[in-house]
C-alpha cells in the first residue's frame, strides 16, 4: 500500500468513515486508476505502432531508392548506408525521448486522476455526511413530537384518572358519613330508649318502695 492509499484511507477516517469503507474505496480508486492508466498506455501504444509503422514505411522507400541507384559509386553508398545508421540511431533516440515523455504523461495522468478522484470522493462523502444529517434530524424531531403527543395524551389519561378517583373517593366519603351520621342517630335514640327505660324502672321502684312504706305505716 502506497503513501498516498495510506493518506487517504487516513482521511477519510478522520472525517468520520469506518476503516473498512475507507480501505473498500481506497481499492476502487486503485482500479479506477489503473484501468485508465492501461487505456492511455494503450492509446500511447497505438501512437508507437503508428510511428514504427512510418518509420518502416520510409526504410522501405529507402530500399527502394537503393535499388533504383544500384549503379552509384561505391562512395555513395556507404554515404547512404552511414546516413541511414545515422537517422537509425536518431529515430531510437526519438524514441527514446517518446517513451520518457510518456511515462511522465502517464505519471502525470495517475496523479491527476488520484487527485480528482480524491475530491470527487471527498465531495460524496460530504454530501452523504450532510444527507444523513438532515434524516437523523428530522427522525429527531418526529421522535419529539411523537414523545410530546404520548406526554399529552398520557397526562389527560392520568388527569382524568384522577377525577374520577377524586368522584369515587368524595362519594365514599359522603357515603361513610351518611353512615356514621346514621350511626350517631341510633346512639342517640338508644340512649335515649336507655334514659326512658331507666326513669321508668325508677318511677317503678319508687312506687314500689312509697307503697311499701305505706303499707308498713
Amino acid at each position: 500500500m502506497g503513501s498516498f492509499d495510506t493518506t487517504f484511507i487516513e482521511s477519510l477516517v478522520a472525517i468520520g468513515v469506518t476503516r473498512d469503507r475507507a480501505q473498500s474505496l481506497s481499492e476502487q480508486l486503485r482500479q479506477e486508476i489503473d484501468n485508465r492508466y492501461g487505456l492511455h498506455a494503450q492509446v500511447l501504444a497505438t501512437k508507437r505502432d503508428l510511428a514504427e509503422l512510418a518509420n518502416k514505411r520510409d526504410l522501405e522507400a529507402m530500399a527502394s531508392k537503393r535499388d533504383l541507384e544500384a549503379m552509384a559509386s561505391k562512395r555513395d553508398l556507404v554515404a547512404m548506408a552511414s546516413k541511414r545508421d545515422l537517422e537509425a540511431m536518431a529515430s531510437k533516440r526519438d524514441l527514446v525521448a517518446m517513451a520518457s515523455k510518456r511515462d511522465l504523461e502517464a505519471m502525470a495522468t495517475k496523479r491527476d486522476l488520484e487527485n480528482l478522484a480524491s475530491k470527487r470522493e471527498l465531495a460524496e462523502l460530504q454530501l452523504q455526511i450532510t444527507k444523513e444529517a438532515g434524516l437523523t434530524q428530522e427522525r429527531i424531531t418526529k421522535v419529539e413530537s411523537s414523545l410530546v403527543a404520548k406526554l399529552a395524551e398520557l397526562d389527560n389519561r392520568l388527569s382524568t384518572k384522577i377525577a374520577e378517583t377524586n368522584s369515587q373517593l368524595s362519594a365514599k366519603i359522603a357515603e361513610s358519613n351518611e353512615k356514621i351520621a346514621l350511626t350517631h342517630a341510633r346512639i342517640a335514640e338508644a340512649k335515649n330508649e336507655t334514659l326512658k327505660w331507666t326513669l321508668g324502672f325508677m318511677v317503678a321502684q319508687t312506687g314500689i318502695l312509697f307503697a311499701a312504706f305505706k303499707l308498713a305505716a
